[in-house]
C-alpha cells in the first residue's frame, strides 16, 4: 500500500509518516504541499479494513473521505493545510505541576508553531482542551497530544478563552503532598504553629499560618477546604490529613462529637488548600456545635407580627439551649394559619419539639390566647431546623381569631349525591362568603369535613350551618397540609332520598339484575357529566361548531364497557390528567370521547395520526396566505397552542402510528400543568402568566395494541406521561348479543330529551317483527365472537362487520330472512377471508351457531 503525504507542517508531516510506517507498514512517499482542503483523503480501490486502521492514526483529526478514480489502484493521498491554523491558536497550559506546564509548551506546542498563553498553576480532574471551534487545528493539536499518551476532551466555549488543562498523570507524582500547600487559618497562633509542624512531620507542605477569627455560628468549621478533593487520587491524602487534625483536636480537650472534623471540595482558581482550625472558638464552646446531640447545633426562624413577642420568645429558645435564632416578620398569608411549629424528624433531640411546643403554649397564655391552638407539622417552609409562626397582634382584643376564622380566606367545596335535597344548606353555605365555592355530585353515604389550614373558628362555622340542616355529627378529617385552604363538605343522601333509591332497586331487581346495575354505572356517569357541565368554563361561541352533534349518537349503544370507558375519561378529565385508550377496533374507544363531548357542549379537534405525519400537524406550520392583500405570501397556522388557549379537547386517534419521534414534541403538553414552547414559530410559551392554558384543555389519545400490523410499541417512559392510561379488552360473546339486541328493541337511554324522543325508534326496529329474533342475535353475536377471536390478522374482523351485517337484514320479510342471513355472512365475512381455508373455517362456524349452512 502506497500513502502519499501533502502536509504543510514539517513536525506533522515527518510525526504522521512515522506513525504510519509503524502501524501500518506502508510505503510512504512526502509529496508537494497542495494548498486547499484543510483534511482531505483519497484514493481509488483501497480495503475497508486499511482505511479503518488509518483513521485509528489519524485520530481524533476528522478527514473528509473522497474516492479518486484518477489514483493509481492501493494509493491513498492525504492532504493536511494545518500550519496557518496552529499558528493563529493561542493556548494556556494549566496544572498543578510547574514543570510540566513548561514541559508540554517546550515539547508539544512549541513544534507546532502554537503560541503559548498565560499558564495557571491549579488542580486539575480531567484533561481537557477548550476552544471556541472544533475546527482542524484544534484536532491536530489534540492528536498531537495522543502521541504522547495523553488523551485531551474538547470543550467547545464562546465564553472562555482557549485554554489546555492537563492533570499529573505520570507514576512519580503520584503522592500529591509536595504540590498541595495548606494554609493554616486559626484563632489560636500557637496551636496553629503545632498543628504545622505535625502537619509536616505527615509530609504535607504548609506555606503558614494566619489569625482568624470565628464566629458563633460555625460557618467555617473544624476542618479542611481543598481544590485537590476533588481527585480521586487524593483518597488517602484526605484520611491522613483527617486522622492528624482529628488526634491533634482531641489531644487538645476539642469535643469532636460537637466539632466533628470536616474535609469540603472546594473549586479554586489555584492550588492552595485551606486548613481551619477554631481553636479557642471550640474548646470554649463559644462556636455552635454542628455534630452531636447538643441543642445549640440548631437554628430555629421565628416568624411574628410583633417584634417584641418574637424577642420573648428568643429569650425561651436560648434559655432551651438554641443559639442560631433569627427573627423576621410573617408573611400576611400565614396568619390566617395561625401558631405552627414547623420541624422534621430530630434523632437526637426526642423531647425538644415538645419543650419548644410547651414554650410557646405559657407565651400564648400570658397574652390571653388560651383560644388558639398549636399545629406541628414538618418543616416544609425553610432550610432551618425549625420554624415558628407565632401571629402576635389582635391576640388579646379577639380581633386575630375573627381574622383567623373568616370564610373570605377559604375554598368551600359540598360534594353529595343529590343537591336538591340539601339545596338550602348550599345556599346558606355558598352565602358565607367563601373565596370559591362550588358543589360537586357524586355518591356518598359520609357526613365529614375535610380541610388543611382551616381554622377550627371556621371549621366551627360550617359544622354550625351544617347541623341546622340535619347533620349535628359531621366528623373532622384534617385531610391536607398547612398550605392548603380547601373546605369539603361531604354530606349523605337525605331519608327520602335513600327510600326512593331503595325502591326503584327493588322494582329493577325484579326486572332484571344486569339493567339495574347498567342503570346505576349510567347514573354515576351522568352525575359525573353534570358536575363537569356546572364547573367548567362556558365554551367561546366562535367554536360551537367544533362540538359534536348530540343526533348522531341517539341509536348510540350505551353497553356496560362503554360506560365504563366514559366514567375512566370523565376522572382523567375532573384530574386535569392526559388521558390514553388502548383497545381494538370499534371497542367504543373515540365513540366514548366524542359522545361525552357531545353531552358537555366541549368543542374536540381530532387527529389522525399515520406514519406519515410530522411535528408541522401537531404544532403548526406556514401555508400559503392566499387572503394576503401583498401577493402571494405565507401565514402561520396554529396547531394544538390554539387548543390549549381556546379550552378544545385534542383526541391523537391511532397515536402509535406515528413516529416516537414526533409525540416526543409534545412531551411538555402531557405535564401538569401543561404547556408549550412554540419554537417553530416565535419562541412563544402557552402556559404561564403571559398566555395561560385554558381551564377546558384536554389531550387525549386512542391506539389499537402494538400486536396490529404497522403500530409501534411505546416507550415505557414516553406512555408513563399518560397518566392516565385504559387497556379496554375485546369484547365478548355476550355483548355482541346486547349491542345486536340494543340496536333492535333499543336499551339504556341517557335521560336528554332530545335522546329519548319515543318516536326515534331503534336504527333495526323492522326486525323485531321477525320470528326467533332474540335466538338469532344470541347465534349472530356467538358467531362473530368466534370468528374475531380466531382472525390471524387482529383488527381484520371488527364489530362494524356486526352492525353492517345487522343493518343490511333490515327490509327482510320472514320468507327471505335465512337467505338474507346467508347471503350477509357471504358478504361481510366469508368473501373477505385472505385464503380459501379461512373461507371454510368460517362456514363452519356459521354452522355450528345454528345458522344455515352457506356456500
Amino acid at each position: 500500500m502506497k500513502v502519499s503525504l501533502h502536509i504543510d507542517s514539517p513536525a506533522i508531516l515527518f510525526a504522521i509518516s512515522e506513525d504510519l510506517q509503524a502501524t501500518l507498514a506502508a510505503s510512504v512517499s512526502i509529496g508537494q504541499h497542495m494548498p486547499g482542503e484543510s483534511c482531505l483523503m483519497t484514493h481509488s480501490e483501497v480495503d475497508a479494513a486499511f482505511v479503518s486502521q488509518f483513521y485509528g492514526v489519524i485520530s481524533p483529526m476528522k478527514v473528509k473521505h473522497v474516492v479518486d478514480d484518477g489514483l493509481s489502484p492501493l494509493e491513498v493521498r492525504l492532504i493536511l493545510n494545518v500550519e496557518e491554523g496552529l499558528r493563529q491558536t493561542s493556548l494556556g497550559i494549566s496544572s498543578d505541576n510547574p514543570a510540566l506546564i513548561d514541559e508540554l509548551t517546550t515539547s508539544c506546542l512549541g513544534p507546532l508553531g502554537v503560541v503559548a498563553g498565560a499558564p495557571s498553576l491549579r488542580v486539575v480532574s480531567e484533561n481537557t482542551i477548550t476552544a471556541q471551534h472544533d475546527n482542524v487545528a484544534v484536532q491536530t493539536i489534540q492528536w498531537w497530544l495522543k502521541r504522547r499518551g495523553i488523551v485531551t476532551r474538547l470543550s467547545q466555549s464562546f465564553f472562555s478563552e482557549s485554554g489546555l488543562a492537563i492533570k499529573e498523570y505520570r507514576p512519580e507524582y503520584a503522592d500529591i503532598r509536595p504540590r498541595m500547600p495548606l494554609t493554616i487559618h486559626t484563632d489560636n497562633m500557637l496551636a496553629g504553629q503545632a498543628l504545622l509542624e505535625l502537619l509536616e512531620q505527615s509530609g504535607f507542605l504548609v506555606a503558614g499560618v494566619v489569625h482568624k477569627d470565628f464566629g458563633d455560628q460555625g460557618d467555617d468549621r473544624l476542618g479542611v477546604k481543598s481544590p485537590w478533593f476533588g481527585l480521586e487520587s487524593s483518597r488517602r491524602e484526605k484520611v491522613d490529613l483527617a486522622n492528624v487534625i482529628s488526634q491533634f483536636a482531641r489531644d487538645h480537650g476539642i469535643q469532636l462529637d460537637a466539632y466533628p472534623v470536616t474535609l469540603e471540595h472546594e473549586l479554586s482558581s489555584n492550588t492552595m488548600s485551606d486548613v481551619f482550625l477554631p481553636f479557642d472558638a471550640c474548646r470554649d464552646r463559644r462556636m455552635c456545635a454542628y455534630g452531636g446531640p447538643y441543642p445549640d447545633r440548631l437554628s430555629a426562624r421565628i416568624e411574628t407580627d410583633s417584634p417584641e413577642a418574637g424577642k420573648r420568645l428568643e429569650r425561651r429558645l436560648q434559655a432551651l439551649g438554641i443559639r442560631k435564632i433569627k427573627v423576621a416578620n410573617i408573611d400576611e398569608d400565614d396568619l390566617k394559619k395561625g401558631h405552627c411549629l414547623y420541624a422534621g424528624e430530630l434523632p437526637l433531640f426526642s423531647t425538644i419539639k415538645e419543650q419548644i411546643c410547651l414554650e410557646i403554649r405559657e407565651e400564648l397564655d400570658s397574652m390571653s390566647g388560651h383560644a388558639f391552638p398549636i399545629r406541628s407539622r414538618d418543616n416544609t417552609v425553610s432550610s432551618d431546623d425549625m420554624v415558628i409562626r407565632f401571629p402576635a397582634i389582635g391576640i388579646e382584643d379577639g380581633t386575630l381569631l375573627e381574622f383567623m376564622s373568616s370564610p373570605r380566606h377559604f375554598n368551600l367545596t359540598v360534594r353529595c349525591e343529590d343537591k336538591n335535597g340539601w339545596k338550602d344548606c348550599i345556599n346558606e353555605l355558598q352565602g358565607m362568603g367563601f373565596a370559591q365555592f362550588g358543589v360537586k355530585t357524586e355518591e356518598n353515604s359520609e357526613k365529614l369535613l375535610k380541610y388543611g389550614m382551616a381554622s377550627e373558628g371556621v371549621r366551627k362555622l360550617v359544622g354550625e350551618v351544617v347541623a341546622r340542616h340535619g347533620v349535628p355529627d359531621l366528623r373532622e378529617e384534617k385531610a391536607w397540609d398547612d398550605d392548603d385552604n380547601d373546605l369539603w363538605v361531604y354530606l349523605p343522601m337525605k331519608a327520602e332520598g335513600v327510600e326512593a333509591k331503595q325502591q326503584k332497586e327493588l322494582a329493577l331487581q325484579k326486572n332484571d339484575t344486569q339493567l339495574y346495575w347498567e342503570q346505576e354505572r349510567l347514573a354515576g356517569v351522568r352525575a359525573l357529566v353534570i358536575g363537569l357541565r356546572e364547573t367548567r368554563v362556558p365554551c367561546d361561541s366562535r367554536w360551537a361548531h367544533l362540538v359534536p352533534h348530540k343526533e348522531q349518537f341517539r341509536h348510540y349503544c350505551l353497553t356496560n364497557r362503554t360506560l365504563g370507558i366514559m366514567r375512566y375519561v370523565l376522572k382523567r378529565v375532573e384530574m386535569g390528567e392526559p388521558c390514553l385508550l388502548e383497545g381494538g377496533a370499534a371497542t367504543s374507544k373515540t365513540s366514548a370521547i366524542l359522545f361525552l363531548a357531545a353531552m358537555l357542549g366541549q368543542p374536540v379537534v381530532r387527529i389522525n395520526l399515520n406514519g406519515q405525519t410530522d411535528t408541522g400537524e401537531l404544532i403548526g406550520k406556514f401555508v400559503p396566505d392566499t387572503e394576503s392583500k401583498q401577493g402571494m405570501g405565507w401565514k402561520w397556522q396554529e396547531g394544538i397552542s390554539l387548543a390549549m388557549r381556546h379550552g378544545f379537547w385534542v383526541v391523537l386517534d391511532e397515536m402509535n402510528l406515528a413516529d416516537p419521534q414526533v409525540l416526543e414534541r409534545l412531551n411538555s403538553v402531557l405535564e401538569m400543568p401543561p404547556s408549550l414552547v412554540i419554537s417553530e414559530y416565535d419562541n412563544s410559551v402557552v402556559g404561564g402568566g403571559a398566555c395561560p392554558v385554558h381551564p377546558n384543555f384536554r389531550i387525549l389519545a386512542t391506539m389499537n395494541p402494538p400486536s396490529f400490523v404497522g403500530r409501534n410499541q411505546l416507550s415505557r417512559a414516553y406512555e408513563s406521561r399518560w397518566v392516565g392510561t385504559l387497556r379496554i379488552p375485546d369484547p365478548e360473546e355476550a355483548e355482541y348479543c346486547q349491542i345486536l339486541k340494543t340496536a333492535i328493541f333499543g336499551g339504556l337511554r341517557w335521560g336528554y330529551a332530545h335522546l329519548d324522543d319515543a318516536r326515534k325508534a331503534p336504527a333495526c326496529a323492522s326486525l323485531q317483527a321477525l320470528p326467533n329474533i332474540e335466538q338469532v342475535c344470541h347465534d349472530l353475536g356467538k358467531f362473530h365472537h368466534l370468528v374475531a377471536r380466531g382472525e390471524k390478522d387482529k383488527g381484520a374482523v371488527s364489530l362494524r362487520k356486526l352492525l353492517a351485517l345487522a343493518h343490511y337484514l333490515v327490509g327482510a320479510d320472514p320468507a327471505s330472512f335465512r337467505s338474507r342471513i346467508r347471503d350477509g355472512i357471504f358478504d361481510y365475512y366469508i368473501g373477505s377471508a385472505r385464503s380459501p381455508e379461512d373461507s371454510q373455517a368460517i362456514s363452519l362456524l356459521a354452522k355450528s351457531c345454528n345458522l344455515q349452512e352457506v356456500a
